[in-house]
């Protein structure tokens, strides 16, 4: 685990200082703020922090069940968008759904649960792994599906 903690601190580490590096140019650019950027990415920072240290509590094998309905809701709601009448263009580009106030990007929901997806296929198919065609290819499959529906929304 160590070693590990120290790759994330490292490129948690180098992510600070590119974001920090690239505001140098504001000054010149008439921006009076030029530590607005590094504010906002130490902010999120903190989030991600406080999201994994709250991930690593998370049980796996309790949740399992609930990965097929995740994945049917998540492809539900990227059809959705794709629907007019459902989905909302932004800048040229329809990836919103919106409720009332509330707009979601099912994008963004796709990535945790192709990720959740995965995780449980390779456990369920780790003894068949080593053959592509029945250890990798169905979940490229699936994955593929999934991403197709996000190609379908302009502007990738």
């Amino acid at each position: 685990m160590k070693p590990f903690l120290i790759i994330v601190f490292t490129l948690i580490g180098i992510g600070v200082i590119m974001v920090y590096s690239s505001s140098a140019l504001f000054p010149g650019m008439g921006l009076e703020n030029t530590t607005y950027f590094l504010k906002r990415h130490l902010i999120h920072l903190v989030l991600g922090c406080i999201a994994f240290k709250l991930a690593s509590h998370f049980h796996f094998e309790k949740y399992k069940q609930l990965i097929p309905i995740l994945m049917i809701v998540t492809f539900v709601l990227m059809l959705f968008v794709l629907v007019p009448s459902l989905g909302t263009k932004v800048s040229g580009a329809r990836r919103w759904l919106r409720f009332g106030s509330i707009g979601i990007q099912p994008s963004e929901i796709l990535k945790l649960t192709l990720i959740l997806w995965t995780a449980s296929f390779l456990d369920r198919r780790k003894g068949v792994l080593g053959h592509f065609s029945r250890g990798l290819l169905p979940s490229f499959t699936v994955m593929g599906l999934y991403l197709f529906l996000l190609l379908l929304q302009p502007d990738f």
